[in-house]
């Protein structure tokens, strides 16, 4: 059940990134990512990480 869980966490940013919402798109990956991680999902993990940099830097850029 956790790689659904983790899937699930992975799925909540697309609706908070399109909202306009960094800062829980951020709050959603970040539990998707410590689950890819400790069950080493290879696949999955990288993805949601560049997602995180990107939405990072969107809301880092909006601040400036």
């Amino acid at each position: 059940m956790l790689p659904l869980q983790a899937h699930c966490h992975r799925g909540l940013d697309t609706p908070y990134a399109t909202a306009g919402r960094q800062g829980q798109t951020c709050t959603a990956l970040s539990p998707a990512i410590d689950l890819y991680r400790a069950m080493d999902l290879t696949f999955q993990l990288p993805q949601a990480e560049a997602t995180l940099v990107q939405v990072s830097g969107a809301g880092a850029a909006r601040q400036a």
